[in-house]
């Protein structure tokens, strides 16, 4: 089977989706059209781009420049329903501490950034925000909406969120943050299909091997090194 990449601009970086804490990096929220999409399935790459707009916290990171937020590798897709019912870590609690230094993640050094993204003393935190009210749930009214410290909180989001019906689950991962983006050398990035803007999907790239393999790479380099990752081989 080809290897196969989805790449897409992020509009916010809030550690929120992607969720690369707990040792899993999930995508549960935003970006319905990646996970409804019956091509984006086990062993296929999604990775996050810097774009002109990106934003952390109400501040703008954004770049005319292609640099990658995050790089992913699909482990498992699962419902929503299932979802909160196999990942309990993943739900939003309040005063939970160090969520970062949990389960298998590895942090990079002074790449290492704690910073807002956490909030540990008065937020809730975590992307499995949806709780369904009966097993098989599957309409936006069939869910639940759990406190939450990410602007989907006030419920606007929900039917947009649900109406992607799964939950990206990636074990291996590689997480830079907008605030520490990835720069990718030409002669890689140029092999990549990046849309410029906004795209639901993203934009598919096959084979795209020297590019993942200069990501996986980088845990070897301090100064590269992602501030959180899983690498698996």
């Amino acid at each position: 089977m080809k290897t196969l990449l989805y790449s897409y601009i992020m509009r916010n970086d809030e550690g929120f989706a992607p969720n690369p804490y707990y040792g899993v990096l999930t995508l549960a929220t935003c970006k319905p059209q990646l996970r409804k999409n019956s091509n984006v399935v086990p062993g296929v790459w999604i990775a996050g781009w810097l774009g002109k707009n990106t934003e952390r916290d109400g501040k703008k990171y954004g770049s005319s420049e292609h640099k990658l937020i995050y790089l992913a590798r699909i482990t498992d897709k699962m419902s929503i329903a299932s979802y909160w019912e196999h990942y309990p870590q993943k739900r939003p609690k309040r005063n939970s501490g160090s969520i970062i230094s949990n389960g298998k993640c590895n942090k990079c050094g002074s790449r290492y950034i704690n910073a807002n993204r956490i909030r540990e003393n008065d937020v809730y935190y975590g992307d499995n925000i949806y709780q369904p009210k009966f097993k098989n749930a599957i309409k936006p009214e069939d869910f639940i909406l759990v406190s939450n410290s990410n602007y989907h909180n006030d419920g606007s989001s929900q039917e947009n969120d649900i109406k992607g019906q799964n939950v990206l689950i990636c074990e291996e991962f590689y997480y830079f943050s907008c605030e520490k983006p990835l720069i990718i050398p030409f002669n890689i990035l140029d092999k990549i299909r990046i849309p410029i803007s906004q795209s639901g999907t993203g934009w598919k790239t096959i084979e795209p091997i020297d590019f993942i393999s200069y990501v996986r790479d980088t845990v070897n380099i301090p100064s590269k090194c992602p501030i959180l990752y899983n690498k698996l081989i």
